[in-house]
């Protein structure tokens, strides 16, 4: 902020996967619906700023950023705390893609210049602490584990929805559900098609399925083995029904994983 010369910082974060880490980051404040902003002036203590109708949304004790504000239209609030205190350069971190049009209008309208910030900040929070490195490692072995109890209840004829419904239940139990993407890849007659979408109720192929012999190389943990994956029916090259995530995975070979690799 110092080297950009900007008196305070915009952080905007909304409901949208991907969208919300930002204000977890800055203020630990973990949203569940709407949006928010932190407003962190360079000089001062920062403050969250919640649309007035998120008063009872989310846990407001848990942040650690104790000033928070609920204005009818937060952009104007903000304004008016950069007119009191004479602010002329702000960072906006999300200013294309989350801030409010309604907040960023009332912006407009103050004596300041708004300075696209999202470059910066990424690469300031790209740098993790040992406390961060903890619950990234944590995030993946999270990940790892509903991936396999997804595998390991595959069976043909199910449809993606309950074929995903093993890995979203681990991913619920251990505290990361609502932060997830839970999409699949499938497809038809052996394929996938190019997109991922929701599970939905759309079945796969129960017929010309074979066991899982002669997989590739398998890791589990952090041990890498010979060993096929688990005994899960898969559908063959030759099906003509639809083709589950699990399928293609089993084409290329996984990599041992290095928990102590932090690239």
């Amino acid at each position: 902020m110092a080297t950009a010369g900007l008196d305070a910082l915009i952080i905007c974060g909304n409901q949208y996967a991907g969208f919300e880490g930002a204000v977890f980051y800055a203020s630990g404040f973990e949203i569940v619906h709407r949006y928010v902003y932190v407003l962190l002036p360079f000089e001062g203590e920062p403050t969250l700023v919640f649309p007035r109708e998120a008063r009872w949304i989310g846990d407001k004790a848990k942040p650690w950023v104790k000033d928070q504000v609920w204005p009818d239209v937060p952009g104007r609030w903000i304004r008016d705390r950069a007119e009191q205190c004479r602010w002329k350069r702000v960072g906006v971190y999300g200013m294309n893609f989350i801030m409010a049009v309604g907040d960023y209008r009332e912006l407009l309208q103050a004596p300041l210049e708004l300075v696209p910030f999202d470059f910066e900040f990424d690469m300031a929070r790209a740098v993790k602490s040992e406390e961060e490195l903890v619950e990234v490692r944590d995030a993946m072995d999270i990940i790892l584990e509903g991936f396999w109890s997804l595998v390991d209840a595959y069976e043909p004829g199910k449809t993606e929805a309950e074929i995903m419904a093993p890995a979203v239940e681990r991913f619920f139990a251990r505290g990361a559900g609502p932060r997830m993407m839970n999409i699949v890849l499938s497809g038809a007659h052996g394929q996938a098609e190019g997109v991922f979408s929701s599970a939905a109720t759309r079945q796969t192929e129960s017929d010309h399925t074979e066991n899982g012999r002669g997989l590739p190389r398998s890791t589990r943990g952090g041990a890498e083995t010979n060993a096929p994956r688990r005994a899960g029916k898969q559908c063959s090259s030759s099906c003509g029904g639809n083709v589950c995530q699990t399928r293609l995975l089993a084409r290329t070979p996984l990599r041992t994983f290095d928990w102590n690799d932090d690239d």
